[in-house]
């Protein structure tokens, strides 16, 4: 434990070598509990990201998702971990992969799974796989317990995807239900409307249609009083 808490007080001063070498102490240390094993896993892998050493990163989540008797929420937070590394090297299959383990891996937290959720529908989108995406983004919204941002995210995601399609009146509906669902934080959360603002000028609309679904939009925003949020995506 001491090991482990120098390591985490020397990362926030800025002492990556320090804090990597003090979590190497702790994996290394005989008879160290599992569970202390696993955070430091954890954290020398997110340090040695940081470092631009991806592979020993990846090696380190590996390593905790083999290990005996590992605490479910920090197997989860590997996959999650190891599935955002190798998507940013490229093997989107592999990431995949990874969030599609963690979705079904028993007693993970509901959060990592909404979040692996989320994740994979972003590459489904990309690789143009829409009914899978959307199947992924209404899982969250299903999702009892799952993050109220991550939610509203899903929501507006889905929004996108039927207005790519001309389904306009399902995804001002998606809009609505998640600005409604934005209203449960205790700061209300409405995501960016960036995007949905973007599909609607790039949809080939002529001037008076469009003008029209802009309003639309505008009133749903105005209804749940998330105007400012439109404004910053005008």
């Amino acid at each position: 434990m001491a090991l482990y808490d120098r390591g985490v007080t020397l990362n926030q001063i800025g002492d990556s070598q320090g804090a990597i070498h003090d979590y190497t102490g702790v994996i290394e240390l005989p008879g160290a509990p599992v569970d202390q094993v696993a955070k430091a896993l954890i954290n020398r892998g997110i340090k040695l990201g940081q470092t631009g050493d991806t592979q020993s990163e990846i090696c380190d989540y590996t390593v905790l998702i083999e290990l005996s008797g590992a605490p479910v929420d920090q197997v989860a937070n590997a996959y999650f971990n190891r599935g955002i590394t190798l998507a940013q090297t490229n093997d989107s299959q592999g990431a995949i992969r990874d969030y599609k383990t963690l979705i079904e891996l028993p007693g993970a937290p509901v959060d990592k799974v909404a979040k692996a959720l989320f994740n994979r529908g972003i590459h489904l989108l990309r690789a143009n796989q829409k009914p899978e995406a959307r199947t992924d983004f209404g899982s969250i919204i299903q999702l009892e317990k799952a993050p109220v941002r991550t939610v509203v995210d899903a929501f507006l995601i889905l929004s996108e995807i039927h207005w790519s399609e001309a389904n306009w009146a399902d995804g001002l509906q998606a809009v609505n239900s998640g600005l409604e669902f934005g209203k449960r934080e205790q700061s209300p959360y409405f995501g960016s409307s960036e995007d949905l603002i973007g599909v609607v000028f790039l949809a080939g609309l002529s001037p008076e249609p469009r003008r029209l679904k802009v309003s639309e939009l505008f009133g749903i925003y105005q209804k749940n009083s998330a105007l400012p949020v439109l404004g910053d995506g005008h």
